[in-house]
């Protein structure tokens, strides 16, 4: 596993980005501000750390397993508005925080202040799980996760509510499930979950 200083993205309540999915937020000016630095100063596309934030008993936190991602769009508002600034990320990888429960200064600011206006992008410690393919899931939950994918799959499939075009797009991704290497389980799991619009909790537990 490796580690590295990440700026951090909280996605509002119940926003959830997977790795290969995109999101669109809205920031903060002052998110924003932070942001347009990082693009100057930077010499590509810079790396952020996208992590849900959760309620739970009127408090909100940061999950403690976010992904980085990289910056799809950035819109500006237009002048002498009150529209946000607009953002689209694009899900990379999982990253898990190396501090959990947060206990740094800046990960207890993230922690607690639920206002977006409240923060700027603080750079925090993550952990970088190995890819799947030098550590794959085991055949047995690999098995399990392709016999519960061709149900849902084979279930849209013939659901005729839908279109013959998207039935027929499911019949393809059921298709690609049997085909589908250890390795490469995992990302296709992510696919799945984002394309059917899953539960928040459902989402949250991938």
């Amino acid at each position: 596993m490796s580690h590295s200083s990440l700026p951090l993205v909280p996605l509002p309540y119940p926003l959830i980005l997977l790795p290969g999915a995109r999101a669109t937020l809205p920031i903060s000016h002052k998110q924003a501000d932070a942001l347009i630095h990082l693009l100057d100063s930077s010499l590509s596309n810079p790396v952020l750390a996208a992590v849900p934030l959760l309620q739970h008993e009127g408090a909100t936190t940061l999950n403690r397993w976010g992904v980085t991602a990289r910056i799809t769009r950035f819109v500006r508002p237009r002048q002498h508005s009150d529209e946000p600034y607009l953002l689209t990320l694009t899900g990379t990888a999982r990253v898990r925080l190396a501090n959990y429960p947060p206990s740094h200064a800046a990960d207890a600011d993230a922690n607690a202040n639920a206002n977006a206006d409240a923060l700027s992008l603080p750079h925090l410690n993550f952990v970088h799980p190995p890819p799947d393919a030098q550590s794959p899931p085991a055949p047995d939950i690999v098995q399990d996760f392709k016999a519960a994918a061709a149900r849902l799959l084979e279930r849209f499939a013939q659901d005729n509510s839908l279109s013959a075009r998207k039935r027929e797009s499911w019949a393809r991704i059921a298709q690609l499930v049997d085909e589908t290497e250890p390795e490469r389980a995992a990302a296709l799991a992510d696919a799945i979950v984002s394309a059917v619009g899953a539960e928040h909790a459902d989402k949250l537990g991938e």
